[in-house]
């Protein structure tokens, strides 16, 4: 009977019952990215447009004088000096207008004042260079290396936007290196016998420097600034005040110490100092 049995089940077409599939699980709800909303442009602060705008307008005085004097304005009734001033005043208003929507930001306006000042003060120094050979030419090398310097800085601020405390970072590392520069007068023998030479040349450098720290700093803020100019203050201090007591402790009892001896120890000071500030400032 079993024997019976099995051969009617395997000639008997039984197909498998079907599987049944489970259902796939409705989609998880896929959410939407965070929308990044644009910064909104700060609105334009005007105490610093006026700020560019004074400067410019002094500094288009200045040149324009200058530019007189290259052509022996200055000679006679005084007109030319006149026409002069007030010609390159108007450059400097026009300046001021052009530029408007840049200065609006703070950043751009310490950069465009700082860069138009070190143009200034770098025409005088090289003007007042021996091999140049006459008046006129110094005056027209002082008002033409201003116009180049301050082109250049326009041109330079439409393209970068730094932050405030990044121009405040340069110009006091500037302040910085002309502290050195008067330090090292007695120490190191200036260009020309000149000792502004040593002081201006100490500023150029600091402002380069400052400038590189504050590009290679991942973000630049007020503390950091702080931090690196009281490091400078304070390590200037302490090697000279410690000099300065070993030079008492010493009266009378051995020769005085030399005097590179503390202008290098201030110098020295004032630059590690400022270094280490900004280094743990981070």
């Amino acid at each position: 009977m079993s024997a019976l049995l099995a051969l009617v089940l395997a000639a008997a077409d039984l197909t498998p019952p079907p599987t049944v599939e489970s259902p796939d699980p409705p989609p998880a709800e896929v959410k939407a990215a965070p929308r990044v909303e644009p910064e909104p442009e700060s609105e334009p602060d005007p105490t610093a447009q006026l700020t560019f705008g004074a400067l410019s307008a002094a500094n288009g005085l200045w040149v324009g004088l200058n530019t007189t004097a290259s052509f022996g304005g200055f000679i006679g009734s005084g007109a030319g000096f006149a026409v002069g001033g007030l010609l390159g005043l108007g450059a400097g208003i026009g300046l001021t207008y052009y530029t408007w929507g840049l200065t609006g930001d703070w950043g751009r306006a310490l950069l465009l004042d700082s860069l138009m000042t070190a143009g200034a003060f770098g025409g005088i120094w090289v003007a007042s260079r021996r091999f140049v050979p006459t008046n006129e030419i110094r005056y027209a090398i002082a008002a033409g290396l201003d116009v180049a310097c301050t082109a250049g800085a326009v041109a330079l601020a439409l393209h970068v936007k730094p932050r405030t405390e990044s121009v405040w970072l340069a110009d006091s590392l500037a302040v910085w290196g002309a502290v050195v520069g008067n330090l090292l007068v007695g120490v190191v023998e200036a260009p020309e016998h000149d000792p502004m030479n040593l002081i201006l040349g100490g500023a150029a450098a600091g402002g380069l420097a400052g400038g590189l720290l504050a590009f290679s700093a991942s973000r630049m803020s007020a503390r950091r600034f702080w931090m690196a100019n009281g490091g400078a203050l304070l390590g200037g201090l302490l090697l000279s005040g410690a000099l300065w007591l070993v030079e008492l402790a010493r009266d009378g009892q051995g020769p005085a110490f030399q005097s590179a001896v503390p202008a290098v120890g201030g110098a020295a000071g004032i630059a590690g100092g400022f270094l280490v500030g900004f280094v743990l400032s981070e």
